[in-house]
């Protein structure tokens, strides 16, 4: 039943991962209807569910993607998640933490929405943080508030992962591990990248001769 259970849990994640990395602006949502091809994985259902994430939770819609998995991934290998209802209540407020977190930063070119990073609670948790500080008499810049905000937000995905310390150090082993491989293996590709140019540009010369000669 565990088994069942994770693999139900890794599939929802992987449904929100999917629907989150091929959401297009251009697919029909709540606020509009268009008629033409839906590009989201998940058809309109996905496209709508992904723009009302992103508008709300921003990239912090990611949130509950990587945590639903790391939890599938547990009860799969028969490990309990334990505490539950602590998981479940560090999920929502990892969430909207790390949402006001990233209200802030400045919005990448492919960022798909208009609205900011942190989305609508984001910015709405800032704007009621800067508003209490004022109240108290130590109004402070939010810039300045985010100091406070992003240990909190990773304090809390780390109480709602539920990870071991034994799997904390497995995960950075493996981690470790794929980087040093992207790493040799963009070396790899660097050098054969060089050696095919140095090459072409070897028999362009050799052509550029060749009438001379």
């Amino acid at each position: 039943l565990l088994e069942l259970l994770g693999l139900a849990l890794f599939a929802v994640a992987a449904g929100l991962l999917a629907a989150l990395v091929t959401f297009q602006p251009t697919d029909p949502y709540f606020n509009t209807a268009t008629e033409g091809p839906v590009y989201n994985l998940l058809g309109t259902f996905g496209s709508r569910g992904a723009d009302l994430l992103l508008q709300i939770l921003g990239a912090a819609a990611g949130v509950p993607v990587i945590v639903l998995a790391v939890w599938g991934w547990r009860l799969i290998s028969f490990k309990d998640i334990g505490q539950l209802s602590l998981r479940i209540l560090s999920l929502l407020l990892a969430t909207v933490l790390m949402a006001a977190s990233l209200a802030e930063l400045p919005m990448f070119t492919s960022w798909p929405l208009e609205s900011p990073l942190g989305g609508i609670v984001g910015t709405l948790i800032l704007d009621q943080l800067q508003n209490l500080t004022q109240m108290i008499g130590l109004p402070a810049p939010r810039e300045i508030l985010l100091f406070g905000v992003v240990p909190l937000a990773l304090l809390t995905l780390f109480v709602a992962l539920g990870l071991a310390f034994s799997e904390w150090r497995s995960l950075a082993i493996g981690l470790a591990r794929l980087t040093g491989s992207l790493f040799h293996s963009g070396r790899a590709i660097a050098a054969w990248l060089v050696q095919l140019i140095s090459s072409r540009r070897a028999e362009d010369a050799l052509i550029d001769l060749g009438p001379s000669a």
